[in-house]
C-alpha cells in the first residue's frame, strides 16, 4: 500500500543489480507543495468514507444536544422558573381538588313571615334585586338579558354580554292548615336556578353552577328559609367567590324579610327600596340606633349647658346623614385578623369625611355617658360575633 505522506516526501531511485529500489528523498520545494495539496484534498469529508463520516457526527453529537438542553441560565432566572413552575402545580392541584364540589354552601334561618308573602318573593324578581347586591347589578344582569326559543335567559357573562346562560325551576307543594281537606297554604317552595357561563370563542365552559332558593313550613307555622348551593364546576376562585356572595345573601335576605316593610301593602314601596340596596338600609339602620343612643346621652346633661347643645348638634346630623344619598360610595364593614393571634376585629369603611367624623363624635358622646351599654355598640358586637361564626364555619368546610 501506499499513503499520501509516500507521495509528498519520496520519490522512486533507479533500480540497482543488487537489490530492491532504494528511496531517495525529494527536497524540490514545488513538489511537496504539491504533495501537501493532495493532503488536505485526501482529508475533506467528501473524500472520506461514509463510516468515518458518521462516527464524527456521532462523537459532536453530545456535546451540541448538552448545549441546547442546558442553556446558560442565570441564578434569578432559574429561581423563577422554579417559582413559576411551582405555582403552576399548585394552581392545578387546587383546580384538581377544588374546581367541583356538591353541596358548596347551605344557609338556613326561620321566620314568622307568611308563606305566601315567601313564595312571592322568591317566585319574581324581587329575590334577584337581593341577589344581584346592588342597583346597577340589577340592570346590567336583569334588564339587560334576552329570552331564547328555549326560554332560556342570555345576560352578562364573565367574557361580555349574552354568554351567561341561566334557567329557573320552580316547585311548590300545598298543604290543608284548616281541616276543610282543601289545600290553602304553600307549604314548601323551591326555586332552582342553573347558571352556565361560556366563552364566545370555542363554546369553552368557565364555570357551572346549580343552586336552590326557598323554605319549609314547620309544624308550628313559622317557615325555615334555605340557601343551598348543589353544585358547582368551573375555576375554583370563582366556586370561593360565590361562597362569600352566599353568606351576603343569607344575610341580605334576612334583614329584608324580617323588616316591617315585607309583606306589608302599604309600604311596598319602602320594601321595594330596601332590597334594592339591604346594605345602606342595615346602615341607616345603625345610624338610627346611634341617634337614640346620642339622646338618652343628652339627657344626662345639664339643661342648656355647652355639653348638651354639642350633643343636640350630633343629633341632627345624625339625623340628616341617616336620610342622606350616599351614591357609590357605599359604607361596609371590614373584618382585619391579626396574624400573630386569631383576634379579630370589625371595622367600619366610610368614604364620606362628614358622615365619618360624625359617627366617630357621636361614638364618643355615647361612650362618655353613664348607664346601659349603648344599642349602637351591641349590634356592631353581635354582626362581629356572626363574621366570626361565618368565617370559622367557612374555615372548617374548607378543611374538610
Amino acid at each position: 500500500g501506499w499513503s499520501a505522506s509516500g507521495v509528498n516526501d519520496a520519490t522512486e531511485a533507479p533500480t540497482s543489480a543488487d537489490g530492491p529500489s532504494l528511496v531517495r528523498l525529494n527536497t524540490n520545494h514545488k513538489t511537496k507543495q504539491t504533495g501537501h495539496q493532495l493532503n488536505n484534498f485526501f482529508q475533506t469529508e467528501s473524500f472520506m468514507p461514509l463510516s468515518i463520516r458518521l462516527a464524527r457526527a456521532a462523537s459532536s453529537a453530545p456535546i451540541l444536544a448538552g448545549r441546547w438542553l442546558k442553556p446558560n441560565f442565570s441564578s434569578g432566572t432559574k429561581r423563577q422558573i422554579t417559582r413559576l413552575g411551582g405555582l403552576g402545580v399548585a394552581a392545578y392541584t387546587a383546580q384538581h381538588y377544588l374546581g367541583a364540589k356538591d353541596d358548596f354552601f347551605e344557609h338556613r334561618f326561620v321566620t314568622t313571615k307568611k308563606p305566601e308573602d315567601l313564595a312571592d318573593f322568591y317566585g319574581t324578581e324581587a329575590f334577584m334585586e337581593v341577589f344581584c347586591v346592588l342597583p346597577f347589578m340589577v340592570k346590567l344582569m336583569m334588564r339587560s338579558g334576552t329570552f331564547d326559543d328555549e326560554g332560556k335567559f342570555n345576560t352578562w357573562g364573565l367574557t361580555g354580554p349574552g354568554e351567561l346562560e341561566v334557567s329557573i325551576d320552580f316547585d311548590e307543594r300545598e298543604e290543608d292548615t284548616t281541616g276543610d281537606g282543601e289545600p290553602d297554604t304553600i307549604a314548601w317552595f323551591n326555586k332552582r336556578e342553573h347558571f352556565k357561563d361560556v366563552t364566545p370563542f370555542g363554546g369553552f365552559t368557565l364555570w357551572e353552577m346549580t343552586q336552590n332558593f326557598g323554605y319549609n313550613r314547620l309544624d308550628d307555622g313559622t317557615c325555615e328559609v334555605y340557601h343551598h348551593g348543589e353544585h358547582f364546576e368551573g375555576f375554583f376562585p370563582i366556586r370561593f367567590l360565590f361562597q362569600v356572595h352566599s353568606q351576603y345573601v343569607i344575610w341580605a335576605t334576612k334583614r329584608y324579610i324580617n323588616s316591617d316593610e315585607f309583606g306589608t301593602e302599604d309600604l311596598e314601596d319602602d320594601a321595594e327600596v330596601i332590597r334594592q340596596n339591604v346594605p345602606m338600609y342595615a346602615f341607616k339602620e345603625f345610624l338610627q340606633g346611634l341617634t337614640r343612643e346620642v339622646e338618652k346621652a343628652r339627657d344626662e346633661q345639664e339643661p342648656q349647658s355647652m355639653s348638651a347643645r354639642e350633643h343636640d348638634k350630633t343629633i341632627k346630623q345624625l339625623q340628616r346623614l341617616s336620610t342622606k344619598d350616599y351614591g357609590t360610595s357605599l359604607p361596609h364593614f371590614r373584618t382585619i385578623r391579626r396574624r400573630s393571634t386569631a383576634l379579630t376585629k370589625l371595622q367600619l369603611v366610610v368614604e364620606d369625611e362628614e358622615t365619618q367624623k360624625t359617627i366617630k363624635v357621636a361614638m364618643a358622646q355615647v361612650g362618655e355617658a353613664k348607664g346601659a351599654k349603648d344599642e349602637a355598640i351591641v349590634a356592631l358586637d353581635q354582626l362581629q360575633k356572626k363574621v366570626e361564626k361565618s368565617t370559622s364555619s367557612s374555615n372548617e368546610e374548607e378543611e374538610n
